[in-house]
C-alpha cells in the first residue's frame, strides 16, 4: 500500500516553472523559505548560520604534547586519557572528537 501524504505542498513556482517541493507551513500556502510571513525569521536564521560558520574550529593548543600511537596499547591509553579529560571538563568534547 502506498503512503499518501495529506501535507499540502508550497505553492511557490520557481523561475524555471517547477513548483517548490517543500511542505507548506500549517495555516499557510508557502513553506518556511517562501512565505512572506517568515521573512524576518529567515533573516535571523541566516544571520545565526553565518555566525555559527564563522566560529573558529575547536583545536588543541600548540603546547599540546605529541603522543606516539604505534600500537593498540598507546591508542587505548590516549583514548582513556581523553575520555577522562572530557568527563572532568578539562577538554572540549569537540576537540576530543
Amino acid at each position: 500500500m502506498k503512503h499518501v501524504s495529506t501535507q499540502k505542498r508550497c505553492v511557490f513556482v520557481r523561475p524555471g516553472g517547477l513548483q517548490c517541493r517543500a511542505n507548506a507551513q500549517p495555516g499557510d500556502e508557502y513553506c518556511f523559505f517562501h512565505s512572506p510571513d517568515t521573512a524576518e525569521k529567515r533573516k535571523l536564521a541566516r544571520r545565526a548560520g553565518g555566525i555559527a560558520r564563522s566560529t573558529q574550529a575547536a583545536v588543541l593548543g600548540p603546547d599540546a604534547p605529541e603522543r606516539k600511537l604505534e600500537d593498540s596499547g598507546q591508542v587505548k591509553s590516549l583514548l582513556g586519557e581523553t575520555i577522562n579529560q572530557v568527563r572532568r571538563g578539562e577538554l572540549d568534547p569537540r576537540i576530543s572528537n
